[in-house]
């Protein structure tokens, strides 16, 4: 048995490019970190009296890298199954939201105990930039639920119509009037009227 889905809006084929759009930039912002700490590093070594530290490398934990590989696939799979308009994308995608607030309120702990103790260094208020990348993570938790709360709504399974079965209509002979109606009628009474008495 094939189960019909419906036809995908514009809206949910736009959810699915940027699905793949976020893992093809979190793929390449490591690259591009990677990058720029080398960059950063070549031009510290060329003035050792002003920065006499280079940046260190990333070195992602067991639990960062792990959320990041669920990320990824998470990702790919909302991208897949909103393309085939299934309804699993709900799923998928509502697992992706809750882990995204998830992460935003260890990240908001994270800040609030950061911030407090991180000193300002040459004009630099730490605490306001780390407020401001909260402030954009909520951002994205709040559209990743949008997204999710449209996705709930165009893949939701359908109401299925209820047919009534037609009763069958007395189809009226044009060429019978009322009146010869009402004539049958009296006959077959008088009829029954002459069985009934005794004889």
């Amino acid at each position: 048995m094939t189960v019909e889905r419906p036809a995908r809006p514009a809206l949910a084929t736009l959810i699915c490019i940027f699905e793949l759009g976020v893992v093809a930039l979190l793929i390449a912002s490591h690259f591009i970190v990677r990058s720029l700490r080398d960059q950063f590093n070549a031009l510290r070594a060329n003035n050792p009296s002003v920065h006499s530290q280079p940046f260190p490398p990333i070195h992602y934990t067991p639990l960062h890298l792990t959320s990041m590989i669920v990320s990824y696939g998470l990702a790919l799979a909302v991208a897949i199954t909103l393309w085939q308009m299934r309804r699993s994308a709900f799923y998928l995608l509502a697992t992706q939201t809750t882990l995204s607030l998830i992460t935003f309120g260890i990240g908001l702990v994270r800040t609030l105990s950061v911030a407090l103790h991180v000193p300002h260094a040459a004009g630099i208020n730490h605490a306001a930039i780390f407020w401001i990348a909260r402030i954009l993570s909520f951002l994205f938790v709040a559209f990743e639920a949008a997204m999710t709360w449209y996705v709930y709504d165009i893949t939701k399974p359908k109401p299925e119509a209820i047919t009534v079965p037609e009763t069958p209509r007395r189809i009226e002979d044009p060429s019978e009037t009322p009146n010869s109606t009402q004539s049958t009628a009296r006959f077959y009474l008088a009829s029954d009227d002459d069985q009934r008495k005794p004889k």
